[in-house]
């Protein structure tokens, strides 16, 4: 635990955090409505150094080296998935025993994005900046090394299928209304043959199938939108499943329009 003086009122506070600058969220929006993130400045100093740090973001050569350094660090940060995990269970914690010394930093952040003007010149900024040549280039390139090193993270299959059940269990995902169709079909003709796992309780090798059968039979069923689906390389995906033993039937969300040919298609699939 530190004791910090809060930079707008100047009482001091303690905290978990040595970086902490205001005691409450008054103090908080105070700073950041007001004096920005340098305290102790006049007006007039104030928009001087806003004005300075302008033309120091706008040097290339300094752009390209923050950029380089921040690859290095990330690189090294995804290197150890031991690590990612330790600090994620280290900041969950934090969270959970003292919510507090994340709410002046939400409230702040809010208020910033609640003023229309502070909305759009950073809406115009990012809109800008993606237009600049290569910049986006620059980005899919760095993504693409970082995917690519096995030692990231989400290249660990164990990892990827925890943290997108996580992600699927926070959403409430149920089935849609496709889904809904396709399991009314099921239950009404083969019943107690199928069960719905595609809200992450199934997976196989990262990917979660929509459908398997519980009657003995290795089979799945994969049910696809036209619109989400239709780039998608659905053989790769067959031919995953069919390493593990599995058979895939693929049913497209416009052919619950006629029940009858999805039931005629479902009955060969189960006597193949």
């Amino acid at each position: 635990m530190f004791k910090n003086i809060c930079v707008v009122c100047g009482n001091e506070f303690p905290t978990e955090r040595k970086t902490k600058r205001c005691c409450d969220d008054a103090c908080a929006n105070d700073m950041s409505l007001k004096k920005g993130f340098v305290t102790g400045l006049t007006p007039e100093q104030e928009i001087r150094r806003i004005e300075a740090m302008k033309l120091v973001y706008k040097d290339p050569e300094r752009n390209r080296k923050i950029g380089e350094r921040t690859s290095v660090d990330l690189k090294k940060y995804y290197a150890d998935p031991e690590h990612c995990k330790l600090r994620s269970q280290e900041q969950l914690k934090l969270h959970e025993e003292h919510p507090e010394l994340f709410d002046s930093f939400k409230t702040a952040r809010r208020v910033r994005w609640e003023d229309s003007k502070q909305h759009e010149n950073q809406s115009d900024l990012m809109i800008k900046r993606w237009q600049e040549p290569g910049y986006r280039d620059n980005i899919s390139s760095r993504m693409e090394e970082i995917w690519r090193d096995p030692r990231y993270p989400w290249n660990n299959i164990q990892f990827r299928e925890e943290v997108e059940s996580r992600i699927l269990k926070a959403n409430q995902v149920r089935p849609n209304k496709a889904e809904k169709k396709l399991i009314d079909i099921l239950d009404s003709k083969f019943p107690d043959c199928w069960k719905y796992v595609g809200d992450g309780s199934f997976w196989i090798e990262g990917k979660n199938p929509d459908f398997v059968n519980i009657n003995g039979k290795k089979q799945l069923i994969e049910l696809f939108g036209d619109y989400w689906h239709k780039n998608l390389a659905h053989q790769s995906r067959i031919e995953l499943f069919r390493k593990y033993g599995f058979d895939t039937l693929i049913i497209w969300a416009s052919e619950l329009k006629h029940p009858e040919q999805v039931v005629t298609k479902l009955q060969k699939f189960e006597e193949a």
